[in-house]
């Protein structure tokens, strides 16, 4: 692996203790403690075991029960299985290389680390953009009637895997590189150098794979929040004409036995009349309201099922 190791990047550092270059393929950094690298190891050990452990039961268990094999879940099966390949690639060799306090692994690794890495990564942001498009499709029917279907799913994470490739592949082929980073154990995009290819590349990897997602994360969720908003409206309209439509009719029952009662006495039947007419008005006129607002849920079927 050695005698395919390419010129040390521009960007790794030189040690503070001596004017000679830094080699992150060959020492530690001096500046840093070794069991500074021990305790990263450990972190990266558990973190690396845990998400393996919990996207693997994800996988599995949608794998298992037929009854989770619907078109709306297969981006989630998709985003556990990204995730799963982040952590077997990137957590693994971070924790070997924090073990030894420097990437032994030698240039190549290093690139291709941080090439999977990056676009496992990647896969999984733009799974989560997906996910919630497919949530704000389902819900709020912004194309009618229209049910998600496998291949929308099939053909929306084919999108996410080619969209990301497309975006994490050129440092590989010349536009900006991969390289290690500042503690030299862990590899990723060139983010410390200062030439003019690489940061058109940084830019442009920036916006279409951080910005452009979470926009459509923020937008189809902020869709997703007006919409229950109008639901939980569409509800307290419901259950409060409930109450007044059981009101009026507990109502009306008193009234009557009120004016049984007054005719039996003889005495205020005009004023019970008077208050029994104002009543009947009233609930009237909010059973009317409550009668219209079902009527144009009903016809216009966007604020909630009645």
């Amino acid at each position: 692996m050695d005698a395919f190791r390419a010129p040390e990047n521009e960007s790794l550092l030189s040690s503070s203790s001596s004017p000679a270059r830094w080699d992150p393929f060959r020492h530690p950094l001096d500046s840093i403690q070794p069991w500074h690298f021990s305790l990263l190891a450990a972190v990266m050990l558990v973190v690396t075991s845990l998400s393996l452990a919990e996207n693997l039961a994800v996988i599995l268990v949608t794998s298992k029960f037929k009854q989770l094999r619907q078109p709306v879940n297969y981006v989630i099966v998709n985003l556990s299985v990204a995730d799963f390949l982040v952590s077997l690639t990137g957590g693994t060799i971070s924790f070997l290389t924090n073990l030894k306090g420097y990437f032994y692994m030698g240039y190549w690794a290093c690139v291709l680390e941080g090439f999977a890495v990056t676009f496992f990564g990647i896969v999984a942001l733009w799974s989560l953009a997906l996910l919630a498009f497919e949530r704000y499709i389902v819900i709020c029917r912004p194309l009618g009637n229209m049910r998600l279907r496998g291949k929308h799913a099939a053909l929306g994470i084919a999108f996410v895997w080619t969209f990301s490739f497309i975006w994490t592949i050129p440092p590989t082929m010349g536009w900006s590189s991969y390289t290690t980073s500042k503690i030299g154990t862990t590899c990723e995009p060139n983010w410390y150098s200062g030439a003019y290819t690489d940061h058109t590349y940084i830019i442009a990897f920036f916006t279409t794979c951080f910005i452009v997602p979470l926009l459509v994360i923020l937008v189809s969720y902020g869709k997703l929040m007006r919409k229950l908003r109008k639901f939980r409206k569409c509800l307290i309209q419901m259950f409060s004409c409930s109450a007044i439509e059981t009101a009026e009719s507990s109502m009306n029952m008193t009234s009557e036995r009120a004016m049984i009662t007054q005719d039996k006495r003889g005495s205020g039947m005009s004023t019970m009349a008077a208050r029994s007419t104002i009543s009947k008005r009233k609930t009237g006129d909010e059973h009317r309201n409550c009668r219209s607002f079902a009527e144009l849920a009903a016809s216009e079927n966007k604020i909630c099922p009645m």
